[in-house]
């Protein structure tokens, strides 16, 4: 009895050291603390999340007016002790703060997810300025989630954050902080909505934006001077901008009362600014367009009244359209024409010439365009791409003499590339093949049927004596057929993601997206916009390939297109080629 009691307790013991081995073991894994009254954070070493729950404000560090900020805050922040393992950040709904400098510089960061509930990005007040930071300097974040029902982005908040390439902005953003997303280098991708009515001075300087829709609903262009005397715009040297547009309601680009300046200083690659028919501005604000070294055509909405030096340091413009009431200073080139309507208003030694001559061309190739286009009819094509076509022969009706020159222009444009996808989407056979291919009939061509009733040929179908009629096809025919195949299938493929940098002394870098049906690509360079002269061949397998040594300082276009391979009917491998690109790269070498 003595040795089972004994038994029995040695079992027991092992069984509760097992247990608090257990919990043990849980501990080390997950780790918990408050961060706020009635906010706590939870980590879990296991799979890198830390998680910030409750309800009401994170907490935020007790910092005096003239404290040198701190980086780290850890007594605040206790979580700060896993800096280095912590990979992604989850705030669950009830949360409504961001404390300040709550993840700065956690270099390991990736994916950030933010609730509805988050109302206030907590600031530093200081002579530094008004700022968050709570992400700034987090170099591996690539996944960042804003829930529908945030309205505002801090200053500061993402600052460096150099590895985020898209962010989808919830809808509700009303207020957008100063330089919220400064020196994002990669980031591509943004999208502000109707709704917004605060855009913080650099909110996106130096990122990588190719592409901005500008809302009608802002209201207040905020400036950055209260404490960096740097002035920096909202887009400020975005030099992979290209594309702009502009809310028709918009009343006011850029703040005319001393806010921000510069919107788009410095985006280079801009190349011609205009703005809709229906355009409700009426001020423009000092250097809007300054420095943008490749503009060269403007357009100025018809409402426009007060427009400050909006073009300094811009040496480049060679035409500027104006349908506006005055024209004040604008630090233009000598060369540069002023072309303007109605009674626009030439001040400070700067000449108008009629515009009249300018828009009844524009206004012809205009209606060539359309002429074109109704050699189509709906019967012909998709509903899609013949509902596009349609859409933009409405708008055309709609234009008029006094319409604006370069929304004509773009109109055209369109107009032209709709008909291209009309043709790329039909239903049409086949292309004929060419008269000169050698797999065509030909007499003198021993492997080529010259009348299908000769008994003679070879590869006229006979009908045996019995049983059913077997078909026999001739290399040629089988030539042919697959010179068609190969063309109709390559017609289809479309390049896209097209791009074309000058990178490194004397050299351009191609690239697209591939397509499956390609056996490789034809890629062209030339100073000439024909390509008919001074034009450089290369062909590839791959999406991406260099042009060297070329003439410095000098702009080349550029251009792609796919092709296939089939066998003709010597057996040799030939190519089919598709279409190419619709919108040639130019690009000037270094």
């Amino acid at each position: 009895m003595k040795i089972k009691r004994i038994l029995s307790l040695l079992a027991s013991a092992a069984m509760a050291v097992t247990a608090i081995t257990g919990a043990m073991s849980v501990s080390a894994e997950t780790d918990s603390a408050e961060c706020g009254e009635g906010v706590t954070w939870s980590f879990d070493s296991s799979t890198g999340v830390l998680t910030i729950s409750g309800e009401g404000e994170m907490a935020s560090p007790n910092v005096g007016h003239d404290d040198a900020p701190s980086e780290e805050y850890s007594d605040t922040y206790t979580y700060k002790k896993y800096k280095e393992d912590i990979k992604e950040v989850k705030f669950e709904e009830g949360v409504t703060s961001v404390g300040y400098r709550a993840f700065y510089k956690f270099k390991n960061l990736e994916t950030v997810s933010l609730p509805s509930t988050i109302t206030k990005f907590t600031q530093f007040t200081a002579n530094i300025g008004y700022n968050n930071n709570a992400f700034e300097g987090c170099t591996s974040l690539k996944n960042l989630y804003l829930a529908e029902g945030m309205t505002a982005i801090g200053h500061r908040s993402f600052l460096g954050c150099t590895a985020l390439e898209t962010v989808d902005i919830p809808s509700t953003i009303t207020e957008w902080g100063n330089y919220s997303f400064e020196d994002c280098t990669s980031l591509k991708n943004v999208t502000l909505h109707d709704g917004l009515i605060v855009l913080g001075g650099g909110a996106f300087y130096k990122t990588a934006i190719e592409s901005i829709y500008i809302p009608s609903t802002i209201e207040k262009w905020e400036s950055t001077n209260d404490y960096s005397g740097s002035g920096h715009g909202a887009f400020q040297d975005c030099t992979n901008l290209k594309s702009i547009t502009f809310g028709d309601g918009l009343k006011e680009l850029g703040s005319l009362d001393g806010g921000m300046k510069n919107v788009f200083h410095g985006c280079s690659s801009l190349e011609e600014v205009a703005f809709g028919d229906d355009s409700q501005l009426t001020a423009i604000a000092f250097g809007v367009f300054s420095n943008c070294a490749n503009l060269k055509r403007v357009e100025i909405p018809d409402n426009v009244t007060n427009i400050q030096d909006v073009f300094t340091l811009t040496s480049s413009i060679t035409s500027l359209y104006l349908y506006s009431r005055t024209l004040d200073a604008y630090n233009l080139p000598k060369n540069a024409r002023i072309l303007c309507y109605g009674d626009a208003v030439a001040k400070n030694q700067i000449t108008c010439s009629g515009i009249e001559n300018e828009i009844s061309k524009t206004l012809n190739e205009l209606k060539t365009a359309v002429k074109e286009a109704g050699k189509y009819s709906e019967k012909d094509y998709t509903a899609e791409s013949y509902g596009a076509l349609k859409a933009l022969l409405d708008e055309a009706a709609k234009k008029g003499k006094t319409s604006h020159i370069l929304g004509m222009e773009y109109l055209t444009a369109d107009i032209y590339a709709a008909i291209d996808a009309l043709v790329e989407k039909s239903d049409e056979p086949s292309t004929p093949s060419d008269p000169s291919d050698p797999s065509e009939s030909d007499p003198s061509d021993p492997s080529t049927p010259s009348d299908s009733s000769d008994p003679t040929n070879p590869s006229t179908p006979t009908k045996p004596t019995g049983g059913n009629v077997k078909k026999t096809t001739s290399p040629a025919q089988k030539a042919s057929e697959a010179k068609a195949a190969a063309e109709k299938a390559i017609k289809q493929a479309k390049i896209v993601s097209f791009t074309a940098k000058a990178k490194g002394k004397k050299k351009i870098t191609v690239s697209w997206k591939k397509i499956a049906k390609a056996a490789g690509y034809e890629v062209q360079a030339s100073t000439k916009k024909n390509f008919k002269k001074d034009a450089i061949k290369k062909t590839t397998a791959k999406n991406k390939i260099v042009f060297k040594k070329l003439k410095s300082k000098k702009k080349y276009f550029v251009r792609v297109r796919a092709y296939t391979t089939y066998k003709d009917a010597k057996g040799k491998t030939q190519k089919a080629y598709g279409k190419w690109v619709k919108f040639n790269k130019k690009v000037k070498v270094k």
